[in-house]
């Protein structure tokens, strides 16, 4: 008897809010659309621009990160180059004539000094140190005789000078057939000159 009174009442409703009924219906359909084919799409649409707009960012940032780098890359290697240019101008021969003459009164006056016996001098030049340095090479080869004190003078001396000669190499062994306290030191040395003919 109940189940017949909530058909009853069922229908009676129907009947007399149909309209009603049919209009809620018709408006859930309706939010239910704009939900799946409006909010939804324009959500992931927002989501997926904001994400560009983040790689975007990050590219960005990156990008100004790298030119950074660059600048004091370049920056240093200016640095670098003007304290190179200014080491060639102020500390290295200035010709292969004065690279010569360095050589020369370098080697005559610090053996003068201990009172070597210089018994030989050979001065040769190499054209470049490399295809591409701006340098050149003016090498002497020598041989002179002395006292073991006398002969550690002098390599101290050239160590010690101003002007910029290297030590290569050297050999220390006794004069033979003569005074045992006498040895004979033959030695290598090399200065560097700024070759004129390579600068731009």
């Amino acid at each position: 008897m109940k189940k017949r009174k909530t058909t009853v009442s069922i229908k009676r409703i129907w009947a007399e809010k149909r309209i009603v009924i049919a209009f809620l219906i018709a408006a859930t359909a309706v939010n239910v659309g704009l939900l799946a084919f409006g909010v939804l799409p324009v959500k992931k649409r927002l989501q997926s621009s904001d994400d560009q707009i983040n790689s975007a960012l990050q590219e960005r940032a990156q990008q100004e990160i790298n030119f950074k780098s660059s600048q004091n890359r370049i920056l240093l290697a200016n640095r670098a180059r003007k304290d190179l240019d200014e080491f060639y101008k102020t500390v290295l021969p200035s010709s292969a004539k004065v690279a010569r003459e360095i050589l020369y009164k370098e080697i005559g006056a610090r053996a003068s000094a201990e009172q070597l016996v210089l018994e030989r001098r050979l001065i040769r030049r190499e054209q470049a140190v490399s295809e591409i340095s701006r340098l050149s090479r003016l090498e002497a080869t020598i041989r002179l005789s002395g006292s073991y004190g006398r002969i550690r003078g002098f390599i101290d001396r050239i160590e010690k000078a101003d002007a910029f000669v290297v030590i290569d190499n050297l050999t220390l062994e006794p004069r033979i057939n003569i005074d045992s306290g006498t040895l004979v030191l033959n030695m290598r040395l090399s200065t560097y000159f700024l070759n004129k003919e390579t600068e731009s």
